[in-house]
């Protein structure tokens, strides 16, 4: 994880992640982590924007085109 050597991915879900850790982080509940999908068409799906970071330093909300409800 970006900014967190210590965690591990446990297991993943459509929407959900659990993350490991052999020691305290420091984290607590609410604290925000960045995890880099693999694998999203269904979360994506399910929303109207994505966040994306094509460039350090540069955030934009893109519409998601490739919704299959509208």
């Amino acid at each position: 994880m970006p900014g967190h050597p210590d965690l591990s991915v446990a297991r993943l879900s459509e929407e959900h992640t659990v993350l490991t850790a052999a020691e305290s982080t420091g984290l607590e509940v609410g604290d925000r982590v960045a995890i880099i999908p693999c694998h999203v068409c269904t979360t994506v799906n399910l929303h109207p924007y994505l966040l994306t970071f094509a460039e350090i330093g540069k955030v934009t909300w893109e519409p998601v085109a490739a919704r299959g409800w509208r």
